[in-house]
């Protein structure tokens, strides 16, 4: 089911066969950059630890669409008190600097907070990556300052739902 929202783009869940599109973006270089884990991602383990993600009723994913075409991921995990779930996105090297990573928020982050029945979502962007920190600005999200997650300084966003 994809859902049309902001003219030319439009979401629409990950499914099985977009396991290749996303290895391939994962292991950008840029992307490994910008990762917590900065090692290239070997495709068996990709593809063992995708189908697990698509089969967990504690995971969303989905893919932004610009006229049809993907142009970026964002991925939603619950944890395990069931009351928060944490981002991670990325957006294509081609397409970044457009704006894309406030609309992939902005146009998932509600869907996925009641998917999943969280009372907020948090993300963490190393400190250095001040297009991502934007990104969750814009969309919504405020800042609750610097933490350390596996050895690396990060900024933690935290969106929650309007009480309407």
């Amino acid at each position: 089911m994809k859902e049309t929202l902001n003219g030319n783009l439009s979401i629409r869940p990950a499914k099985a066969d977009d396991a290749a599109l996303l290895w391939n973006w994962a292991n950008d270089s840029s992307v490994r950059e910008r990762s917590f884990n900065q090692e290239p991602i070997a495709w068996q383990p990709h593809l063992e630890w995708f189908s697990r993600h698509l089969a967990s009723p504690d995971t969303k994913f989905y893919l932004l669409l610009e006229n049809n075409e993907p142009v970026g991921q964002i991925r939603y995990d619950r944890d395990e008190s069931g009351n928060s779930a944490e981002i991670s996105f990325s957006i294509t090297k081609e397409n970044r600097g457009r704006g894309f990573g406030t609309e992939i928020l902005r146009l998932t982050v509600a869907r996925a907070a009641g998917d999943l029945s969280c009372r907020e979502i948090i993300g963490f962007v190393i400190e250095d990556n001040a297009a991502s920190s934007k990104a969750f600005l814009r969309a919504g999200f405020t800042t609750e300052g610097v933490t350390d997650v596996h050895g690396r300084r990060v900024f933690r966003f935290v969106w929650q739902p309007s009480d309407d």
